[in-house]
């Protein structure tokens, strides 16, 4: 299951992005992850997370980074909470 919270979800048409900014964070399955921005390339269908970000695994484990590649499944579960907030992903 997710559960996402941010402070805006941006549709940029220009670079062709759908983006989460502000105090993003991401709970899927035990695991909370932080960054200041989460994006959604449309072209290259590609996720990432940018800007202080940080992984709280289950077992309480915690990685940090400026930047995360994220994988196919919370890309997909990603797509499906933007698509529910009516944003299309496929142009």
């Amino acid at each position: 299951m997710l559960e996402i919270s941010m402070e805006e979800l941006v549709d940029d048409t220009w670079n062709n992005r759908v983006e989460a900014r502000g105090n993003v964070e991401i709970r899927y399955y035990g695991e909370i992850l932080l960054a200041d921005e989460f994006a959604f390339d449309r072209s290259t269908r590609k996720l990432t997370a940018e800007g202080n970000v940080s992984l709280t695994e289950a077992d309480g484990k915690v990685s940090r980074t400026h930047y995360l590649l994220l994988n196919a499944e919370l890309r997909t579960a990603f797509v499906n909470y933007v698509r529910r907030q009516r944003i299309r992903i496929d142009r």
